[in-house]
């Protein structure tokens, strides 16, 4: 229970810090707040999509958001599976964030409703 209540302060922390970061600064921030929340090949691969996202959010000009998501998965030159995938992982980070995740639920269901790519 105690660990529990260490992620979800880390989450709360992490909605009101990341917002204002810097690309390098929200990727060491990102990796310092899921550490130990995940398996470790789950990590990896979340922490090469965000930051992956990141920087391509910082370089558009963007804050980082749910509709910044949602332009990033949309921008990818990848399958719809992948997107989709892409959608996932960034809605299940959204989520340990604590930030609104409402939009890229909606790409989801609307990306599932496309089938696999032809």
């Amino acid at each position: 229970m105690k660990r529990i209540a260490v992620v979800m302060a880390k989450s709360a922390e992490a909605s009101q810090v990341l917002t204002a970061l810097s690309a390098e600064a929200a990727r060491a921030a990102f990796k310092q707040i899921m550490s130990g929340m995940w398996a470790r090949t789950t990590t990896y691969g979340r922490q090469a999509l965000w930051a992956r996202f990141t920087t391509w959010a910082h370089r558009e000009h963007l804050v980082l958001g749910q509709e910044a998501a949602c332009l990033f998965v949309a921008a990818t030159a990848v399958s719809t599976q992948s997107m989709l995938q892409y959608a996932k992982t960034l809605a299940a980070i959204f989520l340990r964030l604590d930030w609104p995740r409402g939009m890229l639920l909606t790409l989801c269901a609307a990306l599932r409703a496309a089938g696999p790519a032809p």
